[in-house]
């Protein structure tokens, strides 16, 4: 990753799970570039991808090893961790059916998924507010 050190990244998630009032979670983050591939298509190139794991309340963030947006992707896969947490998404990996508020989706554009457009409209406010809490307090 360019630029961002795990202490960075740890810090930005944990401003999110606070400002997103998500309880206790794991998250384990890692590089896969591979992963990815797999779920990317002609539309679009996956830079992250939240897993949500058998055990409550804990998930795996796969992120593509050179990212230069990280703030926007880790602001983006913790809406959708929200949405988990919330019970209004679900995907099940095997069949890559997407459950979203109690309807099925499969093969559906990227930029057409409800789940989508929410986290990137809802994105851009948590990058506003993390930006806003590190001028106030760059140390902590």
């Amino acid at each position: 990753m360019t630029n961002y050190t795990t202490y960075e990244i740890e810090k930005l998630i944990n401003f999110c799970l606070g400002y997103l009032r998500i309880p206790e979670v794991d998250i384990y983050v890692m590089y896969n570039d591979s992963i990815l591939d797999r779920f990317s298509s002609k539309d679009i190139e996956i830079e992250a991808l939240l897993y949500k794991n058998p055990i409550k309340s804990s998930y795996n963030l796969y992120v593509r090893k050179n990212l230069s947006n990280i703030k926007n992707v880790i602001c983006h896969e913790m809406i959708h961790l929200k949405q988990y947490e919330d019970n209004r998404l679900y995907l099940d990996y095997k069949t890559g059916i997407f459950t979203w508020e109690g309807e099925e989706y499969k093969d559906i554009p990227y930029f057409e998924r409800k789940w989508e457009k929410e986290a990137f409209s809802k994105e851009r406010k948590l990058i506003k507010a993390y930006k806003l809490s590190a001028k106030k307090c760059p140390l902590s």
